[in-house]
């Protein structure tokens, strides 16, 4: 995928997790989420949304995955 396809897929991300996070029905509890990427800059929108508190009802837990086997590992399962 090109560059500008991963941007494309992250706006899309940020504005799919943006819209539920302005769901009139949202849960009284924060819900758990975690995030494992690639140490790649467009996923850098999952820092913003963490450290400007854009999801305030979503306890987020970002975990970068560096080495390849590592990474293909987590592709693979999903």
């Amino acid at each position: 995928m090109s560059i500008v396809g991963w941007v494309r897929s992250s706006v899309a991300l940020v504005a799919g997790v943006a819209a539920t996070i302005a769901s009139p029905n949202m849960a009284a509890a924060a819900e758990k989420v975690s995030v494992a990427i690639i140490s790649f800059s467009p996923h850098a929108t999952w820092y913003i949304i963490k450290e400007r508190n854009l999801a305030k009802d979503i306890d987020l837990d970002i975990k970068i995955i560096e080495g390849i086997p590592e990474k293909n590992a987590a592709m693979s399962s999903g």
